[in-house]
């Protein structure tokens, strides 16, 4: 699911640039601009809302936003639209991705999340490149617009993705909070220590062996 999620993630970041071009009255910094802020402001509260809520309600709330939000980004013809669509388009990712690492973490104990991490990260890799490819070919022949109504689509199938499998499959599998500190291996407890033999006195000492220093206490008149 995360790499189809960033599938289109790959056309949003890439070609706005090129398509900004041809809307009227736009720029490029300034759809970034207006992402990147929407995204930071909205992660201030998106981790409260995991930890509070799970992962559920911030997804059903953030990839309607990526949906809508590319929507509106292929019907743009001016700023207002274009604008909103950044918005729109940040605060949907800045609620989903938190949503997909602590979900990760959740169900690794602490001595696998650096596999775990790694893993999410090439499947970032996999899922915008393989987009790049993909969008890049469809604006070649179809144009910008049908990108952005394609990346809609896109987000909605990584929704479904989550909606009837991958979000059960968290349900299923996250670790109480106990099993994280865990390392997966049995030891066992409560094990009764070995008794220690009763100490010697300088008696015994002498009859075994000991000291010459015992001996002589033994055969002292």
């Amino acid at each position: 699911m995360n790499s189809i999620f960033f599938f289109s993630n790959g056309a949003v970041t890439t070609f706005i640039p090129i398509y900004s071009k041809e809307i009227e009255g736009v720029s490029p910094a300034s759809f970034f601009f207006v992402f990147a802020l929407s995204m930071a402001v909205i992660r201030l509260f998106s981790g409260k809302m995991f930890d509070r809520m799970g992962a559920g309600i911030p997804l059903a709330c953030g990839f309607p936003m990526v949906i809508v939000g590319s929507a509106l980004l292929a019907m743009a013809h001016g700023t207002w639209l274009y604008h909103a669509a950044a918005i729109l388009i940040g605060m949907g990712q800045g609620m989903i991705f938190p949503c997909f690492v602590a979900s990760i973490n959740n169900m690794v104990r602490i001595t696998r999340r650096g596999a775990a991490n790694a893993t999410f990260s090439s499947s970032i890799d996999v899922g915008i490149g393989l987009g790049i490819i993909f969008f890049g070919y469809l604006a070649d022949h179809m144009g910008f617009r049908v990108v952005y109504w394609t990346v809609a689509a896109v987000y909605l199938l990584s929704y479904l993705v989550y909606f009837l499998g991958a979000g059960r499959h968290y349900l299923r599998n996250r670790l109480k909070e106990e099993d994280h500190l865990s390392d997966g291996e049995h030891k066992p407890q409560n094990v009764p220590s070995p008794e220690l033999p009763p100490p010697l006195n300088t008696v015994e000492l002498g009859e075994q062996g000991g000291a010459p220093a015992a001996v002589g206490i033994k055969n002292a008149p």
